[in-house]
């Protein structure tokens, strides 16, 4: 009945949600205990059998920050609570987010450390350069302060990554020359193992760590990590969407984007868009081109050279040779110089196969993109 389901709910909602080492969860008859934030929630009749409404609210403010509804029989109440719990509680997610919300207009050398690692987690959510710039700056100091903060270690592993991709925050040579850049996997990675030799079993941290092989072209650790970073909740869409396309960019197509795909539809219309490029890669690297074509639709992002990337190769497969030219007249604007073989080089930084990368520029020569 309703009153078993919301029993049930509660106690492996709240088992869920301690796996998350930034929080201290305290069951509601504790009433004696302040708390920032409140998750609360009912059960009830819908569709074709119970729903449970479940919302957040900060305390400090008296305002919802979250809420979502889910469809739930007993058998489905694992797959409920692990995928509500990395919702609010994951990295990044509802309470994350809320937070960071209260510290954007605060100066980086005043963010405490949790402040500090949340503007780190964010950074690497949003992939713009004040964000990273701000964190890296605070993440610094307080692994040097605090060594043994995990979550620390962690935030820092994956600005580095936001900073290797794109260049936020680093001198103008490292910003126009990709290679210049690959000095950050050795110490990506280092951070990567510092978090996870003081906190192996957090989600993020270990999910980090699998990033920081994938960052070092380390396909057979990126898999075993991988693995370990899903047991811990497999119902965590950050950790599916972000890990699933990374194995796609190492070769594992097939295992990477069914992750990738999964973690689309746990997320919903919330997802981020850019956890569309796996899926796009695998269909275009099996020949499904107009499918693939599709799919980098629904990453596009006009402001990310990318997308223009993306683009330029998928379309002349399908017949669209001049549209081709247009995005490549666009990464051009944004990427004056960019040539073949920066693409090329770009690809074989994020460890995408030899194959893929050779196909790829013969697309790109048809698009007009100068060798």
């Amino acid at each position: 009945d309703n009153n078993r389901v919301a029993a049930d709910l509660t106690r492996d909602l709240t088992s869920a949600l301690g796996r998350f080492g930034a929080l201290r969860v305290v069951p509601v008859e504790e009433t004696e205990v302040r708390a920032d934030y409140t998750l609360s929630g009912e059960v009830r009749p819908g569709g074709s059998g119970l729903q449970t409404f479940l919302q957040l609210t900060d305390d400090r403010v008296h305002q919802q920050v979250w809420s979502r509804n889910f469809d739930v029989r007993l058998a489905d109440l694992p797959l409920v609570s692990g995928q509500a719990s990395a919702l609010i509680a994951g990295f990044p997610g509802a309470i994350v987010t809320s937070e960071y919300k209260r510290i954007v207009g605060k100066e980086a050398s005043k963010l405490n450390a949790y402040e500090c690692i949340v503007q780190g987690v964010m950074a690497s959510a949003l992939q713009t350069p004040d964000p990273t710039v701000r964190a890296a700056s605070c993440l610094n100091r307080l692994v040097s302060s605090d060594p043994r903060n995990a979550l620390a270690w962690a935030a820092l592993a994956g600005v580095m990554i936001v900073q290797r991709s794109w260049g936020f925050g680093l001198p103008d040579q490292q910003v126009k020359d990709f290679g210049k850049r690959v000095y950050l996997n050795a110490e990506i990675l280092n951070a990567a193992l510092r978090a996870v030799d003081l906190a192996p079993d957090e989600p993020f941290v270990r999910s980090t760590l699998a990033s920081g092989y994938w960052a070092n072209c380390q396909r057979d650790m990126l898999r075993s990590e991988t693995e370990k970073a899903v047991a811990l909740n497999p119902y965590d869409a950050n950790t599916l969407g972000y890990l699933g396309n990374r194995l796609v960019y190492s070769g594992e197509f097939e295992l990477g984007a069914s992750m990738s795909e999964r973690a689309l539809a746990l997320m919903g219309h919330t997802a981020p868009v850019l956890w569309w490029w796996g899926p796009a890669k695998r269909d275009w690297y099996r020949g499904h081109y107009q499918k693939a074509y599709e799919e980098f639709q629904r990453a596009y992002v006009e402001q990310v050279w990318l997308t223009h990337l993306d683009m330029a190769y998928s379309l002349p497969l399908i017949g669209r040779a001049e549209e081709a030219k247009a995005e490549v007249g666009k990464l051009l604007k944004m990427l004056p110089g960019f040539t073949i073989r920066d693409a090329v080089e770009w690809y074989r930084i994020i460890c995408l196969p030899a194959d893929f990368r050779e196909k790829m520029a013969g697309a790109l020569r048809q698009a007009g993109l100068p060798d």
